[in-house]
Order: structure tokens, then sequence, then C-alpha cells
């Protein structure tokens, strides 16, 4: 009998220190925090303002209600009710702000246009991307294949927005002009006047009679002119 008292005993005593209170916005950081599944490691709380006039509270009796569908990430307002025996006690409005970190891919010198990204040039890093419109990079891996659109910025995390696929054919590339028309075939050559990759239609212009043409991109080194 005693040793289920003292079970018991012990069991009570975890509850309580499981569910003491806490200040209120410790408490509603706690919460969101948990009925968002983050992760400590990548998100951070900061509340704004917050008009409840209770100072304690425990997490569990508190309900969140969102003003909007937004992902809460950002300035982020929500109606924070603190419930006692199922019951609203109090209500009011909170704003805070979500702030998101990940290691992410980061340049470490600038980046001109049309430069390749480079391992050396780059660092993975853990950086706020809270604010970011386009997907970040997490290794140089991502990147085969890509080349840099515009200019970037040293320590900017590189997002997928900031790259483009390197095209087959550019500018001022010289290649071969082919047509075929069933049994023969006709190789010229030729001055690429626009970029593309391969599928894409650019002008070509033909070195030899200085005609300009609409040629198909077969390859790095190759045009064809459809019959």
């Amino acid at each position: 009998m005693k040793k289920i008292i003292i079970i018991s005993c012990i069991f009570i005593l975890i509850c309580s220190f499981s569910s003491q209170a806490e200040p209120i916005n410790d408490a509603i950081i706690s919460r969101i925090m948990t009925d968002n599944q983050f992760d400590e490691e990548m998100y951070e709380i900061e509340i704004l303002s917050n008009r409840l006039k209770i100072k304690d509270v425990i997490p569990e009796q508190i309900r969140i209600k969102p003003l909007s569908q937004k992902e809460p990430l950002g300035l982020y307002t929500v109606i924070i009710q603190v419930l006692s025996d199922g019951d609203i006690k109090e209500a009011g409005q909170v704003r805070m702000r979500v702030k998101k970190y990940d290691n992410v891919l980061v340049a470490s010198d600038r980046f001109k246009r049309h430069e390749n990204i480079t391992v050396e040039r780059t660092a993975v890093e853990r950086k706020e991307i809270t604010n970011l419109v386009s997907q970040p990079l997490y290794s140089i891996d991502e990147s085969a294949g890509l080349r840099v659109k515009s200019s970037i910025k040293k320590d900017a995390v590189i997002t997928r927005s900031m790259l483009e696929s390197i095209p087959d054919i550019e500018i001022g590339k010289e290649m071969n002009i082919v047509y075929t028309d069933g049994a023969f075939k006709i190789t010229a050559g030729g001055v690429a006047l626009q970029t593309g990759s391969s599928g894409d239609y650019i002008k070509v212009k033909n070195k030899t009679s200085r005609k300009i043409i609409i040629a198909r991109i077969i390859d790095k080194n190759n045009v064809v002119i459809d019959p």
C-alpha cells in the first residue's frame, strides 16, 4: 500500500512540474512552437505586442486562433484564448515576428553575371531565410548545370531565382549548320546571333553566304535547318 502511495505521489509531482505556469509570452511562444512542430534550431519567435492582462499561464491552457491562413512566418498576428476548466478566461490579440534560419549556400565572394558557382567561392552557413521569395540552395551540388543570372553580392544567400541554365549556344559562338533532305546532307559554318539551349530555334548567320536563317539547336556544336 505504501509503495502505491509513493508511486502516486511521484506521478503527481512529475505532472505538476510539467504543467507549471510560465510568463505569458514564454507560454505563447512554447505553444506556437509545439503546435507548428517548429525545430528550435530553425525558428525564433519574438512577441511584439500582447493585449492579455494575465501574467503567468500554463501553456496547455492556451488556444491559438490565427487571423489569416498565411504561414506562421514573418509578422504574424493571432488571437490567444486562455482557458480554465474548458471556458475562456481571457482572450486578446498578440502580434509576433517569426524568424526562420537554416544552413544554406552563401556567396563568400561577389559573382558577376553568367559566372559559374564554385565550391571555392561559396560556403554553407546558418542564415535567416524568413523573407526569401525563392528557394535557397543547400549545397554546391544543386548549382550543377546552372550559372549566375545577374550579379550576386558577397554574403548573399544563393537562391534558385538567381541562377539560370547554362545555354548550349551563346551569341557569337561558331557552330555547324546542318541541312538534311532525305538522301543528302549539307553542312556549313555559322555564327549564332542568339542564345539558346537544345531544342530552341535561334537566328544563325551563314558564314559563307552571309544569310541569316532560323535553325534548331541540336547540341553545343550543331544546329539544323528543318526541311
